[in-house]
């Protein structure tokens, strides 16, 4: 009994454990569907706006096509930022992946939890039952040893009644004449008992098997709750791996926001850059207003002025060769990361080669109309054009850095939710490594439980073999008791029918009835009533004392053959008695 409290206390932890592992499962599944939610609406407005604006970008920087290095610039950025989409994308794939297999595995956790607990739930109400049929077999087995001791009192006091000796004075042979047992009572309680004894063994034979059938089911479904919670373990491995794999794919996100910001303040570093360009070419446009309208004045300064714009103009055509050296350097190291982006620098190319040719001709222009004013008047009118042109495109690229700074902002804000995310998935993973240590602590209770219901069903083995040892002794011990029971029924059956032949023998030679003497007589009904007890009363008929009054007196003179005759059946009644005690010895031993 102790080792099966004990195994329900486990049982009971066991439980515990369980459930506290369910509910930190159904909190962690709920928190990360709140959060995933709110990620994927998140990044997919994200994805949109950034697709509309890179749409955008990408048609502004198609129709900015005249400035190479800005050109070059924005497809940079715009190629960074197509990579960090698709690795946006494949990220929010694979997360949607891990919150499905988490989703299925929480189904699958809670299945198999409740499954274990209706089992549970089963063993536990058939140990109530076991226990209380067990409580009932003890109770009957108690109230036989009473009924045992009790009988075998009653049969004491049946033996010490019983046994009288005979004496020599006919009073004592007329009283022992007078003491006919009739144990018809007796012989029933006696049937009663074997028949309840068998039916009693039958039912602790059945009860043994049941607690047998139960206890190796019990085992069974021991090794199996043993198992599901070695499966259950290799999951949690299983999830921790996973959790190592969402901490690297966010350590990778932190880089690549770094490298994003890394970019984004080269990008703001440039165009700070072109805006300073910017400044100068107004600066020099003013100027050369100036120029135009001094040279219808001064000729000869226009065209000094115009001379020394164009040794400024060639020197910035000269830098700006060098610096598409550099750009087309950086481009063919880039090459291989951009190799979406090809045709577009194809184009970009062809529009730069475009460019160069009219530059030379714009150089051949004004070589050949250097000394002319009207040549110099339409110089200055291109210029200025291109000056225009070159501030509706400032205008656009400030626009476009607006956007570009709006997208900044936005991925910062996005980089403080990836923080976010990633110290709370570190939380999780802290959680779930205490998770892990309570399961490595229910493994080793489990463990420990396994042995005990080992040694458990080894003792119970043992006890089963002594049970069915005890169960053959008991059944040869009854087949011999039901030998021993014919025997005296049939010594019973032929004992009555030498007391009736005595009785009928007694009452024909009983003499003529004599008047009764003035003394008081010791088979006097009062007396008899005193001397007799309620064994004597239920064990002899009522008429006994009567018929011994009329047939016995104590002052006449009996014929010898009537007294061998009562000798006889005085020692066949011992024998008889002795043999009924020895038998009922057998039946209920003393010692037990």
């Amino acid at each position: 009994m102790n080792g099966i409290r004990g195994e329900i206390v486990a049982r009971q932890q066991d439980l515990g454990h369980l459930s506290y592992f369910r509910e930190k499962c159904a909190e962690m599944e709920r928190l990360h569907e709140l959060e995933m939610s709110q990620q994927r609406s998140k990044h997919s407005s994200d994805l949109k706006q950034l697709r509309r604006e890179i749409e955008s970008l990408s048609n502004q920087l198609a129709s900015n096509a005249d400035t190479s290095k800005q050109h070059d610039q924005m497809v940079e950025s715009l190629a960074t930022l197509q990579t960090t989409i698709l690795k946006l994308d494949e990220h929010n794939r694979l997360l949607q992946k891990t919150i499905q297999s988490y989703q299925e595995n929480s189904v699958q956790l809670e299945q198999q939890l409740g499954a274990s607990q209706h089992q549970l739930g089963l063993v536990r109400q058939e140990l109530e039952d076991l226990r209380t049929r067990s409580n009932e077999q003890e109770s009957n087995i108690e109230s036989l040893k009473a009924d045992k001791e009790r009988i075998s009192g009653e049969l004491l006091m049946q033996r010490k009644m019983c046994k009288c000796g005979f004496n020599s004075t006919t009073a004592s042979g007329s009283r022992e004449r007078a003491k006919v047992p009739l144990s018809h009572s007796l012989q029933k309680q006696l049937a009663q008992k074997t028949l309840e004894a068998t039916r009693i063994q039958e039912e602790l034979t059945q009860r043994t098997e049941e607690w047998k059938r139960r206890e190796t089911e019990y085992v069974n479904h021991r090794v199996r709750a043993t198992e599901h919670a070695t499966e259950l373990i290799e999951q949690l491995c299983e999830l921790k791996g996973r959790f190592g794999n969402v901490e690297q794919v966010a350590h990778m996100k932190d880089e690549l926001i770094e490298r994003l910001q890394q970019s984004l303040r080269d990008i703001n570093r440039k165009l700070t850059i072109r805006q300073d360009q910017f400044t100068e070419l107004e600066a020099k446009n003013v100027n050369l207003s100036e120029a135009l309208e001094k040279a219808r004045q001064e000729a000869l300064q226009c065209e000094k002025r115009c001379t020394e714009e164009l040794s400024n103009a060639r020197r910035c055509s000269m830098d700006q060769k060098n610096q598409l050296q550099q750009y087309e350097r950086q481009m063919s190291r880039l090459r291989v990361e951009v190799e979406a982006m090809r045709e577009k620098c194809d184009q970009i190319s062809s529009e730069r080669d475009v460019l160069r040719d009219e530059c030379q001709g714009l150089r051949e222009r004004l070589a050949k109309y250097e000394g002319k004013e009207s040549a110099l008047c339409e110089v200055v009118k291109s210029n200025q054009d291109e000056l225009a042109v070159k501030a509706s495109r400032v205008l656009e690229l400030e626009e476009t850095n607006r956007k570009l700074s709006q997208n900044y902002e936005q991925l910062k804000d996005f980089h403080e939710d990836l923080s976010k995310q990633y110290r709370h998935t570190q939380h999780e993973l802290e959680q779930l490594r205490e998770c892990s240590k309570k399961l490595l602590e229910f493994k080793q209770q489990t463990l420990s439980t396994k042995e005990l219901t080992r040694k458990s069903v080894a003792e119970w083995k043992e006890r089963e073999a002594q049970y069915c040892q005890e169960i053959g002794r008991l059944k040869k011990r009854t087949e011999l008791l039901e030998q021993d029971r014919s025997k005296l029924i049939g010594k019973l059956n032929a004992y009555h029918r030498d007391n009736t032949i005595l009785a009928r023998q007694m009452q024909q030679s009983q003499p003529p009835p004599l008047p009764p003497s003035r003394q008081h007589s010791p088979y006097d009904d009062n007396r008899r009533s005193y001397n007799l007890t309620p064994l004597h009363q239920t064990f002899y008929p009522p008429d006994a004392f009567k018929l011994v009054r009329s047939t016995s007196d104590p002052n006449c003179n009996e014929s010898d053959e009537l007294l061998q005759k009562v000798e006889y059946t005085s020692s066949q009644l011992q024998q008889i008695r002795r043999f009924w005690h020895q038998g009922l010895k057998e039946v209920f031993p003393s010692d037990t």
